[in-house]
């Protein structure tokens, strides 16, 4: 399961040196290739990923997410000069994953639909989040999960922004490492005209981030963000 890397999101983004992020179409994998594919790809994957894909009900499903976690493997393997199954992993406290052999590389990875981001990073954790903006969600029955106190009572919130801002804010509480679901309120943020998100919290605990809104493909929303340098 050798594929060319696809270009890096970062170069033309303006992310910090040591931050890349990488975009694949899981169609263009998918399109034409032979049947062994989801065997190859699976081959790669370590026995608690095989138990968390074969959990899967749907097939599409877990076809996708055997790519994905090959493609990771396949992206750090490249970077590491190592066999992919070298590769082990461990789990933080909210579930997020890392190296167990590399604290200098950190890692993330967001898959929706058809497209998987994975990011990497040399300068410190970061978070990728990806969301596919499905017309036919009613984004008014989540705002009292999605936004916070603040959000709702500045009632900038349109309709139009519900996705960039959801995934600006799973990539921040992914760079973060904390919890999503118990987080989402916490947090406050606004896409800038210049890509950026204005970001609030009064978590004190906290590590000062940045984010940005990513090219994404038509139909989706996408973000990176990343903890800043002291």
């Amino acid at each position: 399961m050798q594929r060319d890397m696809p270009a890096d999101l970062a170069a033309c983004t303006g992310l910090p040196p040591g931050i890349e992020v990488w975009q694949y179409c899981l169609v263009d994998i998918e399109t034409g290739a032979d049947a062994g594919l989801l065997a190859a790809a699976r081959a790669q994957l370590s026995s608690a990923e095989r138990v968390r894909m074969d959990a899967l009900v749907r097939p599409a499903d877990r076809r996708r997410f055997a790519l994905a976690h090959a493609l990771l493997r396949l992206l750090l393997a490249r970077r590491l000069d190592c066999p992919p199954s070298r590769l082990d992993f461990m789990v933080g406290p909210f579930g997020k994953p890392r190296l167990a052999q590399c604290d200098s590389l950190h890692f993330n990875l967001s898959h929706a639909g058809d497209y998987v981001l994975l990011a990497l990073s040399e300068q410190g954790e970061v978070g990728v989040d990806i969301e596919y903006r499905d017309p036919g969600l009613d984004v008014g029955s989540l705002a009292e999960l999605a936004w916070s106190e603040r959000e709702r009572r500045d009632g900038q919130i349109q309709p139009c922004d519900f996705f960039a801002r959801w995934a600006g804010k799973e990539a921040v509480l992914k760079a973060l490492g904390v919890g999503i679901g118990e987080h989402l309120q916490a947090l406050s943020i606004h896409p800038r005209a210049d890509g950026s998100y204005a970001i609030a919290h009064d978590q004190a605990g906290w590590a000062e981030v940045q984010a940005c809104q990513l090219v994404s493909p038509p139909g989706y929303a996408a973000a990176v963000a990343w903890l800043s340098t002291p």
